[in-house]
């Protein structure tokens, strides 16, 4: 492997990685295309900036929404498995089978959290309570097809928050370990003796 001039955060030895930006956009499917429309544009209110022709006879018609940082892009498949929660679910977190867990979207203030679990309520979305996960205010409810979806109050970024909430884990599995310490920060994964 080609070691480059210019190293991350000082890495001897190491290819520089990209800079990355963002999240450009989360693909995701939808068996029916018009109900995902009506739900993130209309209920939600998401911004409808794409609406395009099937691809081919696998990819069918596609839309995107921006998400205020990102795009949501759905592709509808009358086929698309969906792993939802089950039903009586309580909304407490929970993994689902299949990688994709949940879509955290994040809204400008608490006022803007209250005003969407409410609005949610009254459109007959089953929403969880609002928690706190740290400093961060949320509650989770699904599409109509069963995606988790998380609303999400941050006062701060992410990588803002203090280490005992970013890094809480008293014993971080190996690999955390070594890219913290090849990122130059060792102090995000010691462990109490």
């Amino acid at each position: 492997m080609e070691t480059l001039a210019h190293t991350p955060r000082g890495v001897a030895g190491q290819p520089t990685q990209p800079t990355w930006i963002g999240i450009n956009h989360i693909a995701l499917v939808t068996p029916d295309l018009d109900a995902t429309v009506r739900f993130y544009g209309q209920l939600l209110g998401l911004q409808l900036i794409a609406a395009m022709a099937r691809r081919s006879a696998r990819l069918g018609r596609h839309v995107m929404f921006d998400a205020g940082g990102g795009v949501l892009h759905f592709f509808e498949s009358p086929e698309a498995r969906i792993f939802a929660p089950p039903v009586g679910h309580t909304w407490t977190p929970l993994t689902l089978p299949g990688a994709l867990q949940h879509v955290a979207l994040q809204v400008p203030s608490k006022d803007a959290l209250l005003t969407l679990h409410s609005t949610l309520e009254q459109a007959g979305v089953t929403v969880g309570a609002i928690g706190a996960i740290g400093p961060l205010e949320n509650f989770l409810f699904v599409d109509p097809h069963g995606i988790m979806l998380e609303a999400v109050w941050a006062p701060m970024a992410l990588d803002a928050l203090p280490d005992d909430v970013r890094f809480s884990d008293p014993d971080p599995s190996p690999a955390i370990v070594d890219v913290c310490t090849a990122q130059g920060d060792t102090s995000r994964t010691a462990t109490e003796e």
